[in-house]
C-alpha cells in the first residue's frame, strides 16, 4: 500500500479487511449502550462479509452454551467469558 492510497481514508477506521479474522468466527458481543451498538454493527457487518456469525446478549448475561461462542464471549467492559 502507498501513501497515494491512502488519500481520503481517516487513520481512526480500518478497511473491512482488517476485521476478516473476526468475522470468519462466531462473535457475541456482551453489554448495552451506544458504543456496545456501535462494536456490534462492525461485528455483525465484518461477519455478513467473512462467514461468521455475530450475536448480541445484554451486560452481564452469560455466554450460550453451546451457541453462537467459538471459545470466548468479548465484553465491551473487558471481561471475557470463556465458553
Amino acid at each position: 500500500m502507498t501513501t497515494d492510497d491512502l488519500t481520503g481514508v481517516h487513520a481512526a477506521w480500518l478497511p473491512p479487511e482488517a476485521f476478516r479474522a473476526i468475522g470468519s468466527r462466531r462473535v457475541l458481543v456482551l453489554g448495552d449502550g451506544a458504543l456496545v451498538d456501535t462494536v456490534f454493527d462492525e461485528v455483525a457487518r465484518a461477519c455478513a462479509g467473512y462467514g461468521g456469525d455475530a450475536r448480541r446478549a445484554p451486560a452481564g448475561a452469560a455466554a450460550p452454551s453451546g451457541a453462537a461462542v467459538a471459545g470466548a464471549a468479548l465484553g465491551v467492559d473487558g471481561a471475557v467469558q470463556v465458553g
